[in-house]
């Protein structure tokens, strides 16, 4: 059984997101792995299966069945394949869609929808099940204000337009100036596959016209991206699927302003472990939590959205993730978004708050800090 624990053990640094429970990882029932903690629509979906008793033929892969199906009891039977021989463990890949007329796939999925995945072996039964969500979308800058000689990158994260599981998708949205309001039509492009997050990078310019990826602008401006967002309703049949369109925007300034003598930037956010406990070397595998104040001097309650942008130093965005909440009166609360470094390497940091992600109005200076990721054992 040991050997199995330790196979476990490996598919969660692995597979950062995967869930395992306590008590599956020391019990000699199956256990049921997903890749990721959610899907959208159009995911494909990786499940892995874990039990040794189903490993008969130590020289040959082993082949199992399992049962898929949705909330609405909608589903099949599914083989799974041994990874290699002898490992006692096996995968399977699912794909989804809210159309099979539209987007031929295995299953079809409705909005908040469940997938369960049934196994039994001679060692047990399992079930276990994943979320099915019609992701909220964001689009957003890098900054929040940018020199006239800078590049301006733009993301878009919207997990549904991750349509193609082998190849790096692309969205397309339009972005203007204050001098400038017809302004340019920029495709963003994954940034990996099976990603979602999408980006694109435009240049400015005061003395050229707009053109391809250049934008005209003045020392001043605001800068406006704005993105369509197609999501199914939450009323989509299967046979009459519904779209609801909604218009994303984000934005920026032009031109750098000097800050007033003796004014300190801002703290950079709080990188901890798990438990709260600051981390100062962070290493490959571990999950760390970035988190910062949300202060609310107000009389009111304050809604915000805290979003956390890491790219490596490349520049190269290797994540891109929110939280949504509200803060009481006179209160504060601390935001927080994990993270698990898959390598090793420098990388920065940037925090944005907004009032909402739909309504992306500045409510603190970004922060930026550093982390350096090193290997276990330096």
């Amino acid at each position: 059984m040991l050997k199995y624990i330790l196979i476990l053990a490996v598919l969660a640094i692995w597979l950062p997101n995967i869930m395992i429970p306590y008590d599956d990882a020391y019990s000699e029932k199956p256990v049921i792995i997903f890749d990721k903690p959610a899907y959208n629509p159009f995911a494909t979906v990786k499940i892995l299966i874990v039990d040794p008793a189903s490993n008969v033929d130590r020289e040959q892969k082993d082949v199992v069945q399992a049962v898929v199906y949705t909330k609405s009891n909608v589903g099949n039977i599914f083989e799974f394949t041994e990874v290699s021989p002898d490992a006692g463990v096996f995968q399977a890949l699912v794909t989804l869609t809210p159309d099979q007329r539209e987007w031929p796939a295995d299953l079809v999925v409705h909005k908040d929808d469940y997938l369960f995945v049934q196994f039994s072996s001679e060692s047990g039964s399992s079930v276990s099940s994943i979320y099915v969500d019609f992701f909220t979308s964001l689009v957003m800058f890098d900054k929040v204000q940018y020199g006239l000689d800078e590049k301006v990158k733009i993301f878009v994260s919207d997990s549904e337009e991750n349509r193609l599981p082998n190849a790096r998708d692309t969205v397309e949205l339009m972005v203007w100036s204050t001098t400038d309001v017809k302004g340019l039509k920029l495709t963003l492009k994954e940034i990996t596959i099976d990603s979602g997050i999408f980006t694109g990078t435009i240049s400015l310019t005061e003395d050229l016209s707009s053109s391809g990826n250049r934008l005209k602008v003045t020392s001043s401006d605001v800068i406006t991206a704005k993105y369509t967002d197609k999501t199914l309703s939450p009323s989509a049949k299967q046979d009459e699927p519904e779209t609801e369109v909604k218009d994303l925007f984000g934005a920026a300034l032009v031109g750098q302003k000097k800050a007033p003598i003796g004014l300190k930037p801002p703290a950079g956010p709080e990188i901890v472990d798990q438990f709260g406990n600051p981390v100062t070397d962070v290493k490959l595998g571990q999950v760390i939590m970035i988190q910062d104040n949300v202060v609310n001097r107000q009389n009111t309650n304050q809604k915000f959205a805290y979003i956390v942008l890491i790219k490596d130093k490349d520049g190269i965005t290797v994540s891109l993730s929110w939280i949504t909440g509200e803060v009481p009166p006179s209160s504060t609360f601390k935001a927080s978004q994990s993270w698990i470094p898959t390598e090793v390497g420098e990388y920065n940091v940037a925090i944005f708050l907004w009032e909402s992600i739909n309504n992306p109005v500045v409510l603190a200076p970004q922060k930026t800090a550093t982390i350096t990721v090193t290997h276990p054992l330096e």
